[in-house]
């Protein structure tokens, strides 16, 4: 499946498999916006407490607790606003790092890679692989923040022994997955379809009456279906998208921030900035 919608990947070495960084709610009003991706992702709360909702499906995630986003499943998550939240996000391309080691006819990393296999959404102190599992993602923290000399292959070895820690442990994976109904898969199919016309159409000027009718959708019902898929209302979400492009653009080209703003759909550079501080925490112009 496409890679459809990841907000963070402007973010990436492209010679590393993986990406860390830490979040709170005092910087961020929502935490996790809602994206879709074939990387895993996990996400570790090191304070207070994360609502965490993987395709409709909703994780109470408390201090110490692990979510894990399986790939191409949609997901975001927020926290209250009145208690202190922190989480630390690893994101990790399987594909990416499976392609730079020598090929293995293991029948469980298949089904991984092949979407036939999925990790458990949630890891807390009681599994068994609990302890293993955030020394792992410790030592991951360390190496990435420190970089020392080679640490690029020690980065890699961690991630290798994260993945043997799962699959050495077959009880933990379920070859089906946990929320995948019929009616559930019908709607993140609507979903993808919305990502697909965004695709083309961000630039340009959009309604919540257009949005609809391209999923043909009512108004009413598809304002409740963006609430459940996405938590947020529809041109939150289309605002969302279009600060991604931003932030591609940014990072990928020399044009100014004014340029920027208007090629991703925004017209008032003053709100486009507001925005833009708002989901990564800097300025358009710090972000370059």
């Amino acid at each position: 499946m496409k890679n459809y919608y990841h907000y963070e990947h402007s973010h990436y070495d492209g010679n590393l498999p993986v990406y860390l960084w830490i979040l709170n709610n005092l910087e961020y009003e929502t935490l996790l916006y809602c994206n879709l991706h074939r990387e895993l992702e996990f996400i570790q709360v090191t304070k207070g407490t994360l609502n965490l909702y993987i395709d409709e499906m909703q994780l109470i995630l408390n201090e110490g607790d692990i979510g894990i986003i399986n790939t191409n499943r949609t997901h975001y998550g927020h926290s209250s606003k009145e208690a202190f939240c922190e989480i630390r996000v690893f994101v990790f391309d399987i594909f990416q790092l499976l392609s730079q080691n020598t090929q293995t006819n293991s029948r469980l990393l298949t089904a991984l890679t092949q979407e036939e296999l999925w990790l458990p959404s949630k890891i807390t102190q009681e599994h068994k692989i609990y302890v293993d599992l955030t020394e792992l993602l410790e030592q991951l923290s360390d190496f990435w923040n420190a970089k020392p000399a080679a640490y690029e292959l020690k980065l890699k070895a961690l991630l290798l022994d994260l993945l043997f820690l799962f699959l050495g442990n077959e009880s933990l994976l379920t070859y089906e997955q946990e929320w995948g109904t019929p009616k559930s898969r019908e709607k993140k199919e609507k979903l993808l379809s919305l990502i697909a016309f965004l695709e083309l159409h961000y630039h340009e000027e959009l309604s919540v009456p257009l949005l609809a009718d391209a999923l043909y959708m009512g108004e009413d019902t598809f304002y409740k279906f963006m609430r459940s898929m996405a938590g947020v209302p529809p041109m939150n979400f289309v605002s969302q998208f279009r600060l991604k492009k931003a932030a591609e653009l940014l990072s990928s080209t020399n044009l100014s921030v004014t340029e920027v703003c208007f090629r991703a759909g925004f017209s008032n550079v003053s709100y486009f900035i507001k925005c833009f501080r708002t989901l990564y925490g800097c300025t358009p112009k710090k972000y370059k």
